[in-house]
């Protein structure tokens, strides 16, 4: 079988372009590791210098002026990696708030687990009784809640008939919510509960502490006595 021969027109000493690509392509790969490498050891040198504020700056004279701004930014991450490195979770505030939280549920549920109501129902139930009537609104204010979650809590309760909802007196397109007598009943029954859970939240402090303790929950709650209008 004959083979068929192509002429090839190359100018004499011209290399094959497949070989040309081939030869780019590892001179490429080459430069790469080799950048690569020295990308590596600025990182090295710059999260050596991060430790020390002073040395933050010097280290970026070492690089080009078109270059300090994207390693500066780079150096800001690695500090901010370290000092959450250091972050003790115990000693954060916004941590604690979130178990003490988490614990009040554990106490709610294992007291009055058996009345089938949460902790923002219950709340809500407790505000009505304080009061005639009050608007989504004034419960929103007064329990620090959402006016959809609000909403949902309350239509849960209406189907218990534990609250009633009515047209507003003064503004027919506006909603006031009233306690009912079963709502009242539910509550009286859940009185010592709700004192024993009070009681085992504060439990770890000694007698002088709660005061102190309430009033700082106070002040970082910025709760300033919002009660409904009746």
């Amino acid at each position: 079988m004959q083979r068929t021969h192509y002429n090839d027109k190359r100018q004499p000493g011209t290399a094959p372009a497949s070989r040309s690509i081939r030869l780019g392509v590892v001179l490429g790969g080459v430069w790469a590791l080799a950048r690569a490498a020295l990308l590596e050891i600025r990182v090295d040198r710059v999260t050596a210098a991060i430790r020390s504020s002073a040395g933050r700056e010097e280290i970026f004279e070492c690089f080009p002026v078109a270059d300090r701004t994207s390693w500066r930014s780079r150096a800001n991450r690695v500090a901010s990696k370290q000092n959450l490195g250091d972050l003790d979770l115990s000693e954060t505030p916004g941590h604690l708030l979130r178990r003490c939280q988490q614990r009040s549920q554990e106490i709610f549920k294992e007291v009055l687990g058996e009345f089938g109501l949460t902790q923002q129902q219950t709340a809500l139930l407790l505000t009505l009784a304080r009061c005639s009537t009050a608007s989504i609104q004034d419960l929103s204010d007064s329990t620090g809640t959402d006016r959809n979650t609000m909403g949902d809590i309350t239509s849960r309760l209406i189907r218990r008939g534990l609250v009633v909802r009515r047209r507003a007196p003064r503004d027919a397109r506006a909603y006031e919510l009233r306690i009912t007598t079963k709502g009242l009943r539910m509550l009286g029954r859940m009185a010592p509960g709700l004192a024993k859970v009070q009681q085992r939240i504060l439990e770890p402090l000694g007698e002088s502490e709660r005061d102190v303790f309430i009033r700082m929950a106070r002040s970082i709650a910025r709760i300033d006595s919002v009660e409904p209008s009746s």
